[in-house]
């Protein structure tokens, strides 16, 4: 009968693991990166210091992913100069994303992952995940799952000392 606690309790830790939209608080030192941009160049972690940043993981074939990118492409727009966006793109080549980001007009900077070597080191195992970056280049938040638009506005607003 002692088996029942810590099998119900196993069973409600697993269950909250799977769920998606769970966050991991910081701030902690963000993992150094380079990632090539889908319209040439590329960006580290030391280009997005001095700004807040927001940083999705994403995928073509990702639905979740897709539904929030215009969220994240309108509140680009909005902050545009204060907060650095980068959109990642994993586990897709690089002309699949270029088709995507072309038919779905993106004009967010777009990053391709190529192997997931980023991804892996921001402790990124789902899709979308977003990870907002102080101006010092250390993780504030981490949101596995889908982020509403209005959600990552106030968690930029907090990065900005507004919030």
């Amino acid at each position: 009968m002692r088996l029942f606690p810590a099998f119900a309790a196993i069973c409600a830790l697993v269950s909250l693991w799977g769920c998606g939209g769970r966050a991991i608080k910081g701030p902690r030192p963000a993992p150094d990166f380079r990632v090539p941009l889908l319209h040439g160049g590329a960006i580290s972690l030391k280009d997005l210091r001095g700004k807040p940043s927001v940083i999705n993981f994403w995928a073509t074939w990702c639905g979740p992913c897709v539904d929030e990118l215009p969220a994240f492409q309108e509140v680009w727009r909005r902050h545009r100069g204060k907060v650095n966006f980068l959109a990642i793109a994993t586990s897709n080549s690089r002309k699949q994303v270029m088709k995507f980001a072309r038919e779905h007009r993106l004009t967010i900077p777009v990053g391709v992952d190529r192997g997931d070597e980023i991804a892996r080191k921001f402790n990124c195992y789902g899709l979308p995940t977003t990870v907002l970056l102080t101006a010092e280049g250390k993780i504030a938040d981490t949101n596995a799952g889908p982020l509403p638009g209005s959600v990552l506005e106030e968690r930029i607003e907090h990065l900005l000392g507004k919030g």
